[in-house]
């Protein structure tokens, strides 16, 4: 094809225009313009002028997989005399009826991305990297020449990035749009310890609802605690501390008792107006309490289950749960009727009990995670698995995941210790968060892996008593917090509206942090 068009361009009064730009471009045309000053050549045939650039096809600088096209002898038509201008001038367009009419796929807009990274290499003076980058791409095209327009247009379309107090839409991690790895968040060094409280036994389960405003935790004596974060927030602010069964009391909101067995997992109602809270119990039920009023201890709703519950969440409209047990069978209950739904699929469901549960904020699609290894990723609206992520984390259990607010990415941690950052549309894992243990390892129990309000930030306990925090955008570590506890942190959570999280431990302590405002 490319000959056969060089063919057709012989007789054209601007063929070496058209030639060069088919096919490398001003590059070749500047090249051949050296060489015929070298040769002192004031003026060029249009034949001595193709023979050099078929010269400069066959050189080392051209593709290979193109020079094999180049062994054939010059055509043979009469060319008349003309003089080739040796300074730069404007080129003539191509005819339309000599231009293929060729359609602009990916790849070809990728390779125009790649020379514009190169040429903006170029412009910054760093030859040498563009040259290898280049090479390495093995791009058909040389690139551009040196050119500011990748910064030109970068500089149009950054977006301003929310600072904390902006009214607007929720800060979110979005690698397509935002590659800056600067943070604005507070760091959470400057966290500071406000309340420490305590349940009779483990506590496993941990929730802020959707306001930030009520944090509730879940125990192995079968208690549900619901507290205030303001008045948290405040004792932290406390000059003389109140003793810690004082301190419980002034933060406690609600305590209910109606489970007869360890607490496993506790979700919120979206509409905080709406004080409804959810949870899950290995006496297997799961079970719907209305918190408004002091005197309400015993649930609503009783959905009864086969097997010890491990996770319920609450659907986005507040209407419905889905609900993962032991069993690998994942349901859908109304919370109104009761009534279950369940893929008709067999092949849809898990081979190992379920360990994580996650929500979109549209509720379109949900995802979970196993024993058996794998994360699934399930339609909202016909309750079908739509994608099987088999060995997320090299074969090893699903600790959690996690949607980030706009549904682009998931956020998962494994029992290989390992946290990862999933992209939803390709099904890829974009980044690693690695160092949580340290030798590497297997971690002996489930955490979670967890952003911070703005989704700058990964969160995760690790099994040596240490918060890790890292850069989300590139996994950079940040810090290792001491966590505090006499024993394993079973639950993290961080608020999704303020700079504010607890950890809840084996130790029976649920502890309180926040950026203290002033």
């Amino acid at each position: 094809m490319f000959i056969s068009y060089l063919q057709r361009l012989l007789s054209q009064s601007a063929f070496w225009h058209a030639v060069v730009r088919k096919s490398r471009g001003t590059a070749a045309l500047q090249w051949c313009r050296m060489q015929i000053a070298e040769l002192q050549i004031i003026e060029c045939s249009r034949d001595e002028f193709f023979r050099i650039y078929i010269t400069f096809l066959m050189s080392d600088e051209f593709p290979p997989m193109l020079q094999h096209k180049m062994d054939i002898p010059l055509p043979d038509v009469p060319l008349p005399e003309v003089a080739l201008p040796l300074l730069p001038n404007p080129e003539p367009e191509i005819p339309n009826h000599l231009v293929p009419d060729v359609s602009i796929y990916s790849h070809q807009v990728r390779d125009r991305m790649y020379r514009l990274i190169i040429s903006q290499l170029f412009q910054d003076g760093h030859g040498p990297l563009g040259v290898s980058l280049a090479t390495a791409l093995s791009l058909h095209e040389p690139p551009c020449p040196p050119s500011d327009e990748l910064y030109t247009i970068v500089s149009g379309l950054t977006p301003k990035r929310a600072q904390d107090g902006d009214v607007g839409d929720e800060k979110s991690i979005d690698l397509n749009v935002d590659s800056s790895v600067d943070i604005t968040s507070p760091p959470l060094t400057v966290y500071e310890f406000a309340v420490a409280t305590g349940h009779r036994g483990p506590v496993n389960a941990a929730a802020f609802n959707s306001s930030g405003k009520l944090v509730a935790t879940g125990s192995q004596d079968g208690y549900i605690k619901v507290f205030d974060v303001e008045k948290m927030i405040q004792r932290g602010l406390d000059f003389h501390k109140l003793p810690p069964d004082q301190m419980e009391q002034s933060v406690i909101y609600r305590v209910i008792q109606d489970h007869n067995d360890n607490i496993s997992s506790l979700s919120f109602h979206p509409d905080p107006d709406r004080q409804l809270l959810l949870s899950g119990s290995y006496d297997y039920t799961a079970r719907l309490f209305s918190f408004e009023k002091s005197g309400y201890k015993r649930a609503l709703r009783i959905i009864q289950e086969a097997e010890p519950i491990r996770e319920v969440l609450f659907h986005p409209s507040g209407q419905y749960a889905l609900i993962g047990t032991v069993h690998p069978t994942l349901r859908l209950y109304d919370i109104e009727t009761n009534r279950s739904f369940v893929s008709s699929n067999k092949n849809d469901q898990h081979t190992g009990s379920i360990t994580s549960l996650s929500y979109t904020k549209d509720g379109r699609m949900y995802c979970s995670g196993s024993k058996d290894g794998t994360i699934k990723l399930w339609d909202g609206i016909s309750n079908r698995c739509i994608q099987t992520i088999v060995s997320a984390h090299e074969g090893t259990q699903i600790n959690s995941v996690c949607f980030s607010k706009n549904g682009k990415y998931i956020l998962s941690s494994g029992k290989d210790a390992l946290v990862k950052l999933w992209e939803v549309s390709a099904v890829r894992p974009l980044m690693y968060y690695a160092g949580a243990n340290l030798p590497p390892g297997m971690t002996p129990f489930r955490t979670q892996a967890q952003f911070n309000h703005d989704e700058e930030q990964v969160l995760y306990p690790s099994a040596s008593g240490h918060l890790i925090v890292w850069n989300s955008r590139n996994a950079a570590r940040l810090a290792a917090l001491p966590l505090d506890h006499n024993g394993l942190v079973k639950r993290l959570c961080h608020s999704t509206a303020e700079p504010a999280y607890l950890t809840a431990g084996e130790d029976g302590r649920m502890r309180f942090y926040a950026k203290i405002r002033a």
